[in-house]
């Protein structure tokens, strides 16, 4: 569970979901992920009101099926609500890069760099 500090700061009110209460314990408890991580990780895909009423009539807490179910209809895999970009100051070949004496620092440099198109998200 994570620690009640970290909950105050969260910004989408998801404290009820994803730090604390039934839903959480029920979910860590099934041990439906091997990453105990994973499903607080995971994005909401209605109002966190909307998932907690819903979680509150699933009939069978303790069904992995139905608790299966429930995940699959109200959350989303995580990183999936995060979209690529690109840095809006990206450049491909960065000129203070020139100054890397060892082509193969410099190419180095280069490669690494280029992730930054891969990694940016928003």
């Amino acid at each position: 569970m994570l620690h009640p500090i970290h909950c105050q700061r969260m910004i989408f009110g998801n404290v009820d979901i994803f730090c604390h209460g039934p839903l959480l314990d029920v979910i860590q408890k099934s041990r439906l992920f091997q990453d105990s991580k994973y499903f607080v990780d995971m994005a909401l895909l209605y109002d966190p009101d909307v998932v907690l009423q819903a979680f509150d009539t699933v009939e069978n807490k303790t069904d992995p099926k139905a608790l299966d179910m429930f995940i699959k209809k109200y959350f989303s895999p995580p990183g999936s609500e995060l979209k690529e970009c690109q840095p809006v100051d990206w450049v491909p070949r960065p000129k203070s890069f020139l100054k890397i004496a060892d082509e193969h620092f410099r190419l180095w440099a280069y490669f690494v760099h280029g992730k930054w198109k891969k990694l940016c998200r928003e």
